[in-house]
């Protein structure tokens, strides 16, 4: 499966490379964001009526976006939910996320529930296996009909740091993480998907180099970085 994009980083657009075909069933915090009822980004369940994405999935909308949660298709079935109002953190380029709100809340069963959260106290190690989901394009830059997983190595950050050095990605920062290995990686479509270790998200599809190339890890959005802002923005429309 193909979480990034291909030669240069396309932010709008990112996919997994080398994955499988998952049920939503094992991954009931997935879902796709839409827009105009095609694939537009990923996201995660944080509250009843909260998706974690992106921010450059909610930045660079034009049009009403909608959900679909509860299916291991993009295109049908589960439920499909209007997206009310949005949120965004800073200046995408190095705070990529963002928090959809919709109209309607979800309904928690089998298919649908929200992810744990990582926080500033949860301990990651480089070399640690996690797992990135999503309907991005596949190695033949196709989008799939049904969800696909991949696992996906943690880079150590200075090692990252170092890797992006004079290229278009420019400095990683504190509010990014990397993860991911040759022919194994997010791509087109993939962006704001979760990056999952051990049963918690530490992580947001945002961008790349290329789609599993074997220099260049992917680049995800830290949500331990993001914490307090998280619980503060979905914190204002508790029930």
């Amino acid at each position: 499966m193909k979480l990034f994009s291909a030669d240069v980083v396309k932010l709008e657009d990112e996919n997994i490379v080398g994955g499988i075909d998952a049920k939503i069933e094992d991954y009931k915090y997935q879902v796709v964001v839409l827009h105009l009822m095609k694939i537009w980004c990923g996201g995660s369940i944080i509250t009843k009526k909260d998706v974690l994405t992106a921010g450059h999935c909610v930045r660079l909308s034009y049009r009403p976006l909608s959900i679909r949660a509860g299916s291991s298709f993009w295109f049908k079935g589960g439920s499909l939910h209007e997206v009310s109002s949005n949120f965004t953190y800073g200046q995408f380029q190095s705070t990529d996320i963002g928090i959809l709100r919709l109209r309607q809340p979800f309904v928690f069963d089998n298919t649908r529930q929200p992810i744990p959260l990582a926080n500033p106290k949860t301990v990651l190690k480089p070399g640690s296996l996690a797992v990135v989901s999503g309907w991005g394009t596949n190695d033949l830059h196709e989008y799939p009909d049904q969800l696909q997983i991949v696992k996906v190595p943690l880079v150590d950050k200075n090692i990252c740091k170092k890797v992006f050095i004079g290229t278009s990605i420019g400095n990683v920062t504190d509010s990014q993480l990397c993860a991911g290995i040759t022919s194994k990686d997010s791509c087109q479509g993939d962006s704001g998907s979760p990056l999952v270790y051990n049963g918690v998200q530490i992580g947001i599809v945002s961008k790349g180099i290329g789609c599993g190339l074997a220099k260049y890890p992917g680049i995800y959005s830290d949500v331990s970085y993001f914490y307090d802002w998280i619980m503060s923005t979905i914190s204002a429309d508790k029930e």
